[in-house]
């Protein structure tokens, strides 16, 4: 007797989720205000009729998209610090975690960073900006360890070295497919070597 409702349930749910999927490249490719509801049903092979079935607006599909994906971000650096044994090794794992995150929501990335007007004028997403500079004072801390520890340098502004090393994460994001030649490793490993060791041979 139940079987059938939890089937629809799911059928729903998978629609939903692919809409949701259409919507985030639209979103990035032609941006947030520019991409219409036309667009994303033409794409998703639905009427735009019928979107509203699933979403009340095209505003709380960006914000399903945005919420699930920041909402990983704290819990996942938080965690690696946990894990880490010394702070050479926290930096290390952060800069992994943040661009495989990174390159699994791209879409969601690509507009935070494209639509930060938007977003800023916008205070029901809020949370984005607040989210960021979190994420921004955990790394900042790992930074700020390493001087304290003699393992970093002292004579660098580690503001402008987090601010680089988060713009090598997500141009990252621009260029990179799944059908690169290069696997997310190799790309953490040399974006590792070259902040540890940089180019001097």
């Amino acid at each position: 007797m139940n079987s059938k409702p939890k089937k629809r349930g799911r059928v729903v749910s998978n629609r939903r989720e692919e809409i949701l999927q259409v919507a985030a490249k639209l979103f990035a490719s032609r941006g947030f205000e520019a991409a219409s509801i036309r667009e994303i049903g033409d794409a998703a092979g639905i009427l735009s009729g019928s979107l509203y079935h699933h979403f009340k607006s095209k505003d709380e599909m960006l914000h399903d998209l945005l919420k699930r994906f920041v909402d990983k971000l704290v819990p996942l650096y938080e965690s690696v610090l946990a894990e880490s044994e010394d702070v050479s090794e926290t930096l290390s794992n952060l800069i992994a975690a943040g661009l495989k995150v990174s390159l699994d929501h791209s879409s969601e990335l690509t507009v935070i960073m494209h639509e930060r007007k938007f977003l800023n004028r916008n205070p029901e997403f809020s949370y984005v900006n607040e989210v960021m500079l979190e994420v921004e004072r955990i790394w900042y801390g790992v930074l700020q360890e390493g001087v304290r520890s003699g393992a970093f340098r002292s004579d660098l502004d580690m503001n402008l070295v987090l601010r680089m090393i988060m713009d090598l994460i997500s141009s990252t994001v621009i260029w990179y497919t799944p059908k690169s030649r290069y696997t997310q490793d190799q790309i953490v490993n040399n974006q590792i070597k070259l902040l540890f060791s940089g180019l001097a041979q």
